[in-house]
C-alpha cells in the first residue's frame, strides 16, 4: 500500500508552512526508522 502525504504552504513567502514541516518531521522519522 502506498500513501501521499501533500504538505501544504509556502517557505518563501513566511506563512506558518505548516505542511511542508511536518512532511519534513515525517521525513526525518522514516529515514531515522529504516523503514524506507
Amino acid at each position: 500500500m502506498r500513501i501521499l502525504v501533500l504538505g501544504v504552504g509556502n517557505i518563501l513567502l513566511t506563512d506558518e508552512a505548516i505542511g511542508v514541516r511536518i512532511v519534513e518531521a515525517l521525513e526525518q522519522t522514516i529515514h531515522s526508522a529504516g523503514l524506507c
